[in-house]
């Protein structure tokens, strides 16, 4: 299943035909969007639904993995994510958004780092302990 495909599928399973989903995504004020330009993007003929899958997952409570991909297993956003969207949403300047999704990326990497840190830590433990 393509990401449209996916996109059309979850949006009706959501109660939105094309024309409402346009509206829903009006509402974000990122670009114009018309019953049309989802029928485009359902031909093959516009794939303009790639600067809008941050709305779409908001719009339709997704990750943006799984509308891609259609691999995540849990397909609904965590409440920290939808916390996260939201203060995203509410930054108008791009370069703020860019910051922020920056500082997170770290913040994330740093969460990693310790993660691993102390699973190698309990490893070496465990493996004095049977030497």
């Amino acid at each position: 299943m393509s990401a449209v495909e996916r996109i059309l599928k979850i949006s009706h399973e959501n109660g939105y035909t094309q024309a409402s989903l346009a509206e829903k995504l009006n509402e974000f004020g990122v670009v114009s969007v018309k019953k049309q330009t989802i029928t485009d993007w359902k031909a093959g003929k516009s794939n303009s639904y790639l600067m809008l899958l941050k709305e779409l997952s908001q719009i339709l409570n997704v990750s943006i993995d799984y509308l891609i991909c259609g691999e995540n297993s849990d397909t609904t956003l965590s409440d920290n994510e939808k916390e996260f969207l939201n203060i995203l949403n509410r930054l108008k300047n791009p370069i703020d958004q860019a910051k922020l999704i920056g500082y997170a990326d770290c913040y994330a990497d740093k969460l990693l780092d310790e993660r691993l840190n102390n699973e190698g830590a309990d490893a070496q433990q465990r493996f004095s302990k049977t030497s």
